[in-house]
């Protein structure tokens, strides 16, 4: 049974149940809306009859009511007794008991009544709180969702009292002095309700006020002229009182004293958390404003919409208020609002009459204002706080000009020419830090999200960290309080559309996609566009390049419009020239961008952003690894400008900053209409990827490429994913599963006659199985790879090949011919590195990759010396050209070399470095030749449970390799350590 029921009429009908909402049909609604609207009174059948069916209700009606009685019983009185029911049936009809339920409409009567209780005591502050809590009760039109005649002619009784509470508040303001800011809404309602003469009158008021006469007047003559047009009688005696008051300059204001102190300050947002360092700056700016005895412009607080500018600015504001004994003034400046923004000179006027200047002794022009305004500051120290500006000209003249005072400006602008000018300290807001958004949801949820720590992440996750999302999120979760807050976060994680649930049960004012719309809609066209397309952006930052193909435009251009966007905090700093949107920002501007861009305009912008992407990850791998330039697909270059990645460092630079947008290009255009530009793509980067380790971005990319080939019927291209998926696995050290991928690779490249593939998929073969310990099958194919490298003329896969082959003949004992190889292999290394440049990546990491390898050869010989010089030399030239997994390999052989000269310190040093870089790199087959060198360096040095340690930890990793060889030489030199525990000594 609902312990408690809240029933709502302030917008379409609603009953919820323990906070839950309640499904009702339309019929059902309209009963409960005919009951709500006499709770408390017993309503005859025959009214409800006519309320729901008309004047003539078919013979059925009665019946049918009797039925919607008892399931609406059902939805409120299950399980009660009859004492405690709410549905009664009484003689001759039907009575809804509300007792302790929450009913909107008697709750906005309530705080009605209150607040004008609140007036007549002159508490304005409290007055205009209780008017505004009364205001958030209405959810949109009463009644509107019903069909009944009958019912909706009780609309105009819940929208007067809509009014009455509108005007309540907006009277409130004005007492306050906030005269500016209600001047745009009292225009709107006048205009919307023209025979309500209370509006004309305060609408009169508030512009006389602000130094307005003339305005003030013509509202006047407005008003008379449509109730002597419409009803045919003069304004009622107060209007006509007001107006002789503002001819002759005596209008009644709220004229403090000059003693007065005004307290202008809203209240503190509540449940404020975080934001400690934020706080503490400001207030350090103040210390050294007040050290300096100077007026400061405290901070210019910017930040995207719902960061929560606002809310700290006033909890500041709040704290510092003791250090301003002569009061504190506020004023929203609706830079960003659906009203008109305030303008600086009827800021002013308010401003003034809060500081006890009479209404009619306002100065007239905009000079004299700020002259009387500074004059009065002169000699007090006020706080004063500007918030929700949206140009400097409505914050400079508001600039105190003398010391003492302080100003706090928030806006969606940068507002750099505070800065620049006037000496302000800017202070950026971001998004909550992920702790502090889970604080948030804490304070304002309270024990479930205490109970249930991940979903409370989850859904600060889902907010991103954006404050004014997180209390949206936090309303969804008390108005369903029995649902546990993870099936909360997940049916907001799967929604469809994220922004429709972050909509603030239809409150404007608040709803994410309404406040962000209010920052957008003050762009120039250009910069929204730049907004919009920026957002199809598939990866998680851009820079201007990536703009300027979106739009297809120069770099100049597209800098420009990104700094423009930077200065309205609609994208944020991701890195040096680098710009981000996070996720519900991004989400509304692609919105925009579906509803404002055709589908061929959208789909040109990310053609022209994949061209870009493709083209400069190829010119930057071709600057990387020239030597392979002839295996990868051609790449036209774009029509826009591109990045200058012809040299080495700019080219791995580029592809670091990029890589995770060339990952999520991978996965867009395998899905979304461009299959081609996965497969290519794939084969481009895949030498970058499989160079630096970087296995997971490399199985997501080749994974989408094999899908996008597959989309294309390309059987090459579905072959060469599946050869560079298997070189991830390879280099991971899943061999059985490698060796399955290239046998595959290999039928699909052989039915495309594609031999240069066949050749790349045979070779890689020969790895794994020479990694699987099938050192003959491994011969085998890599001598079939070197002929047919040899008839390519490929030389540097003739080197490579000669390389690999040379280690399969050592590991059968076949040291002749795998010094001959390598020696060859050496030799073609070096004469690639003189054609093409010390900076070749392949040719240089390849000479190392011989030179490690005949290193191993000389200590096979017994020549240790010799074999620790070329491994050393191979050191230095993998670390010059940045070859982490080749410098690893050459560590662990040079330690086992030091090791058999009986540098046991310098080995164990060596070892223990290269152990950590393999795991840095995920290379688990280095780190387990590692652990395996460095048990037999203690086992050397007499430390025989460090040996049997570091044995058993290469062990584990040869076995969960497959790696039959090492598993046997480790279990050997194990058998060692363990037999001499008892008799050894222990380090």
């Amino acid at each position: 049974m609902p312990e408690t029921v809240e029933y709502g009429l302030l917008g379409p009908v609603i009953v919820r149940c323990d906070g839950s909402p309640t499904n009702l049909s339309p019929r059902q609604r309209e009963l409960l809306a005919a009951l709500l609207l006499s709770a408390g009174r017993v309503v005859s059948v025959e009214q409800l009859l006519v309320t729901l069916w008309g004047a003539t209700p078919p013979p059925t009606a009665r019946a049918s009511l009797h039925n919607q009685v008892k399931r609406l019983r059902t939805v409120l009185d299950a399980g009660r007794a009859p004492a405690d029911r709410r549905l009664l049936t009484e003689p001759g009809g039907y009575l809804l008991r509300l007792g302790a339920d929450g009913f909107d409409v008697a709750r906005a009567e309530a705080l009605l009544d209150a607040a004008r209780v609140a007036a007549r005591a002159g508490d304005w502050s409290e007055t205009g709180e209780l008017a505004a809590d009364a205001l958030e009760l209405w959810r949109g039109e009463p009644l509107a969702d019903l069909g009944s005649d009958a019912l909706a002619r009780e609309a105009p009784r819940l929208s007067e009292l809509r009014l009455q509470v509108w005007e309540v508040r907006l009277e409130a303001q004005m007492q306050l002095g906030r005269n500016a800011e209600v001047i745009s809404e009292l225009r709107q309602l006048a205009q919307e309700h023209p025979m309500r003469e209370q509006l004309h009158g305060l609408l009169m008021l508030a512009l006389y006020r602000c130094g307005r006469r003339g305005e003030a007047l013509a509202v006047y003559r407005e008003a008379r002229h449509v109730l002597v047009t419409e009803l045919g009688s003069e304004p009622t005696p107060g209007l006509r009182r007001l107006h002789r008051q503002i001819l002759s300059d005596e209008a009644a204001a709220p004229e403090p004293a000059p003693s007065a102190v005004p307290r202008q300050l809203p209240p503190p947002v509540a449940g404020f958390v975080g934001r400690d360092g934020e706080l503490a700056r400001l207030t350090a700016h103040l210390d050294r404003a007040a050290n300096d005895a100077a007026t400061v412009l405290i901070s210019a607080i910017g930040g995207t919409a719902g960061v929560g500018k606002t809310a700290l600015a006033i909890r500041w504001a709040h704290a510092a208020a003791p250090r301003f004994p002569d009061g504190q003034l506020y004023v929203n400046l609706r830079g960003y609002d659906p009203q008109d923004p305030v303008h600086a000179d009827d800021a002013l006027a308010g401003f003034l009459v809060s500081l006890g200047v009479p209404a009619p002794r306002i100065p007239a022009g905009s000079n004299e204002r700020i002259a009387a305004y500074r004059s009065l500051l002169a000699d007090r120290r006020v706080l004063i706080v500007l918030d929700n500006a949206r140009w400097l000209e409505q914050v400079r003249p508001l600039l105190p000009g003398a010391p003492g005072c302080a100003v706090v400006v928030t806006s969606r602008e940068a507002l750099g020419g505070l800065v620049a000018r006037d000496g302000a300290v800017r202070l950026d807001l971001d998004v909550l830090p992920p702790h502090e958004a889970v604080a948030l949801l804490r304070e304002l949820i309270g024990e479930r999200a205490v109970r249930d720590e991940s979903a409370a992440r989850m859904l600060a996750e889902l907010c991103c960290g954006l404050p004014l999302a997180l209390r949206i999120a936090a309303e969804l979760a008390a108005l369903r309080p029995g649902v546990p807050l993870n099936e909360i976060a997940a049916d907001l994680a799967d929604s469809r559309d994220r922004l429709d649930a972050f909509d603030a049960g239809g409150d404007e004012a608040s709803a994410i996609r309404a406040v962000f719309s209010w920052s957008y809609r003050t762009l120039e066209p250009e910069v929204a566009r730049a907004f919009r397309l920026s957002a199809l952006h598939p990866g998680p930052d851009f820079d201007a390049y990536a703009v300027a193909a979106l739009l297809g435009i120069d770099l100049a251009a597209a800098r420009r419009l990104l700094d423009r966007l930077a200065r309205a905090y609609l994208v944020q700093s991701a890195g040096a020239g680098r710009y981000a949107m996070h996720d519900l920002l991004r989400a509304y501007a692609r919105e925009l961008a579906v509803a404002g861009e055709s589908e061929p305009d959208r789909h040109a912008a990310l053609t022209g952003l994949f061209d870009l992407y493709l083209y400069t990850a190829a010119k930057a791998i071709d600057a990387l690894f020239p030597a392979e330039s002839s295996r990868r697909p051609a790449v036209a270059a774009p029509p826009g400008p591109a990045p200058h990645v012809e040299e080495p460092l700019a080219a791995r630079a580029w592809l670091d900053a990029e890589r995770a947008n060339l990952v999520a290009m991978a996965l867009h255009t395998a899905h979304s209409g461009w299959p081609a530009y996965t497969t290519r793509l794939s084969e481009v980067i895949y030498r970058y990827l499989d160079s630096e380790g970087h296995f997971p971005e490399g199985m997501l990319v080749h994974t989408q490429a094999r899908r996008a080939a597959v989309l294309i019927a390309d059987v090459s291209a579905e072959a060469a994913a599946l050869r560079n998926l298997a070189s991830v696995d390879f280099r991971q050290g899943r061999f059985a599963s490698a060796a399955d991928l290239l046998n595959l690779a290999l039928s699909l490249f052989a039915a495309a006659g594609d031999t240069r593939g066949q050749t790349h998929a045979v070779h890689n073969l020969g790895l794994v199985e020479r990694h699987q310990g099938r050192f003959e099958e491994a011969v085998g194919h890599l001598r079939q790879a070197l002929a047919l490298n040899r008839s390519h003329g490929d030389t540097l896969g003739v080197a490579r090949t000669l390389v690999n082959l040379a280690v399969a003949e050592r590991s059968l004992g076949h040291f002749g011919p795998a010094a001959e190889h390598l020696t060859e292999a050496l030799g073609l290394y070096r004469d690639l590195r003189e054609r093409l440049g010390p900076d070749d990546l392949l040719s240089v990491a390849g000479e190392a990759d011989a030179l490690t390898n005949l290193g191993v050869l000389d200590l096979r010989r017994g020549q240790a010396v010799a074999a620790a010089d070329r491994h050393r030399q191979a050191i230095a030239l993998y670390r010059s050209v940045g070859d982490q997994r080749g410098l690893v390999e050459a560590m662990v052989n040079l330690g086992a070399a030091e090791r058999h000269q009986g540098l046991y310190a310098a080995a164990e040093r060596q070892l223990e470095q290269a152990v950590d870089l393999c795991r840095r790199l995920g290379d688990r087959y280095c780190e387990a030749d590692a652990h395996a060198n460095l048990g037999v360096v203690h086992l050397r040095d007499g430390r025989h449970p460090q040996a049997a340690r570091e044995l058993q930890l290469a062990l584990a990793l040869y076995r969960d390799l497959g790696d039959q060889a090492g598993l046997a030489q480790a279990l050997e030199s194990l058998g060692q350590a363990r037999a001499a525990v008892p008799h050894g000594r222990s380090g």
